[in-house]
């Protein structure tokens, strides 16, 4: 079952009270470390809360997130096309500013890792992420005082019009004209 559908069913189930957790963590060579943040959808986990302990692989020990505001559009393809993916970091000051601006510099994306997590009693109760996107990347990053937004990309191309291939959006069964 896909991360979506499973989602669907809970939110279907009338299962309220699930809140969804989304945790991102960015990773780049001018960035000492991962930066790790958790944003809550339901019973939201507020900016200046102490750090989140998540649990990032099953079985293994939890590692701290700092609660922080986020919009995220994962990057997709549909019938009409390809989908752009989008994160927007909102709030961003202090550390987290310094920490991005130092990733400016250099000509390589920041990597980026999707967590979602569906908590049903407590947070300490979680042993593992409900889903993991872990091939992202953040490209072309505007940053000013109040936000950090760029484009977030597979960097296969996945999400592209790719004409052949695994993650191929024209296919030669609905599409033969353009293979002849």
């Amino acid at each position: 079952m896909s991360i979506e559908a499973a989602f669907e069913e809970i939110y279907a189930s009338g299962d309220e009270a699930a809140t969804v957790l989304y945790a991102l963590e960015l990773t780049h060579p001018g960035i000492d470390g991962a930066v790790r943040w958790v944003m809550g959808v339901g019973e939201p986990v507020d900016d200046g809360e102490a750090l989140v302990p998540l649990p990032i692989v099953p079985g293994q020990p939890k590692v701290n997130h700092t609660p922080c505001s986020f919009e995220i559009i994962r990057p997709g393809a549909e019938k009409n096309g390809p989908t752009p993916g989008r994160l927007r970091i909102l709030g961003i000051s202090g550390e987290a500013y310094r920490l991005l601006k130092g990733a400016l510099g250099y000509d390589a994306p920041i990597d980026v890792v999707l967590r979602e997590y569906a908590v049903h009693s407590s947070v300490a109760a979680l042993t593992g992420p409900g889903a993991t996107v872990d091939d992202l990347e953040l490209t072309a990053v505007d940053l000013d005082g109040g936000a950090a937004e760029g484009a977030l990309e597979f960097p296969d191309g996945r999400n592209l019009n790719v004409p052949t291939g695994p993650h191929a959006f024209f296919d030669r069964f609905d599409y033969r004209t353009l293979f002849a």
